[in-house]
This record gives C-alpha cells, structure tokens and sequence, in this order.
C-alpha cells in the first residue's frame, strides 16, 4: 500500500510539473504577443496627426485650384502665360491607381528588409509620404505590410511568434520541397496558422 502511495504521488508531482512547466511557456508567448501589439498600438497613436495634416494639404490644395479657376475666368493682359505652373496639380484616380501600384512593386520583401519588430521603438527621424505630411519609420513600415500578401503574413508572422520560434517550426510540419533531405521542423499552432490565412483571405482576396 505503501510502495502504492508512492508512486501515486511521484506520478502526480510529474504531471503537476509538466502542467506547471506549459503554464509558464504559455504565459511567456502571451507576454511576447503583447509587446508586439503593444509596439502596433503606439505607432498608431500617431495616425490622428497624420490625418489632420492629409486633411490640411487637401484643403490647401482645393483652395490654390479655386483660385486658380477664378483667374482663369478673368483673364489679365498682364498675367504671365506660365501662371498655370504655380497651381497645384490634379491627380486622376487612374493616375492615382497607377502611382499606388508602382510604390507597392517597389516595397521591399521581409527577406530584404528590416522586419516590423526592429524598427518599432527605434525611430530617431520621419518620412515624407506627401508634402506636409511625415510619418515614423515605423508606421510608414505597417503602411509597406499591406503592400502585398507576402509581407502582409512575414509582418503578422512576425507579430505572433518569435524569430526563435520562426526559425525552427514550419507553417505545415511537413518535409520541404526545397530541401528534402532535411527533416521536416514541427509545425507551429494550427489555429494560429488557420486564423492567419482566414485573415490573409479576406485582406487580399475577398
């Protein structure tokens, strides 16, 4: 009955320690996540800002073409033939589509570039996006994230997981096509993994 005892009690410290051991690797990945969104939620605190400078070069912009037109209609003798170069500029939505596309196809890949996760917190000056408008690197780096689906996942993937993590699990589990002589890294949380491309999905192909 004894020697019963015993061994009842040294298999349940056992499993009280493994429950302890994933208590604690659960509470570390919980602690990662939150600094990660932690990092999203200050630089989005400046977007306010950013916004009410867009608002202003937009009125700016609608007040210098109203003018604009109001010359036009009286026109004067005097009045250099080059006025028209001191307007602003109207952009077309197709001109506009076609800009939009051309800065996406030049965003860096994740491979190449600094990920999200080293560039918040770090940001010692601003980048021009639009005249009188500045932004931090940072930000500018969560606007480069939805360039396309590639770096949109790497930047989430980024968010989710550490880079110890990333570098020794796999999205699948499975042996790679590209090095099948390497055996297969474990794969990382399904559910993650699922909610990940439901998301990818509806930010690109919805």
């Amino acid at each position: 009955m004894a020697t019963y005892l015993q061994n009842h009690h040294h298999h349940m410290k056992k499993k009280l320690e493994q429950e302890v051991t994933t208590l604690k690797e659960s509470n570390e990945d919980l602690k990662f996540q939150l600094q990660k969104l932690q990092m999203v939620v200050d630089n989005l605190k400046g977007l306010p800002s950013i916004i009410e400078q867009l608002k202003d070069t937009v009125d700016k912009s609608k007040t210098e073409v109203t003018k604009n037109a109001s010359l036009q209609k009286t026109p004067r003798a005097s009045t250099p033939k080059n006025t028209s170069s001191q307007v602003v500029p109207f952009v077309s939505s197709k001109s506009t589509s076609k800009i939009c596309t051309t800065l996406f196809d030049q965003t860096s890949s994740p491979s190449s570039s600094p990920s999200i996760s080293e560039e918040c917190g770090h940001d010692s000056a601003t980048i021009e996006i639009h005249p009188a408008i500045q932004i931090l690197p940072s930000q500018k780096k969560l606007l480069d994230a939805m360039a396309d689906p590639k770096t949109y996942i790497y930047s989430i993937m980024e968010m989710l997981w550490s880079r110890s993590v990333l570098a020794t699990h796999s999205m699948t589990g499975k042996v790679s096509n590209a090095h099948k002589d390497k055996d297969a890294k474990p794969c990382l949380d399904q559910v993650k993994v699922v909610a990940l491309c439901g998301k990818l999905n509806l930010a690109f192909f919805q």
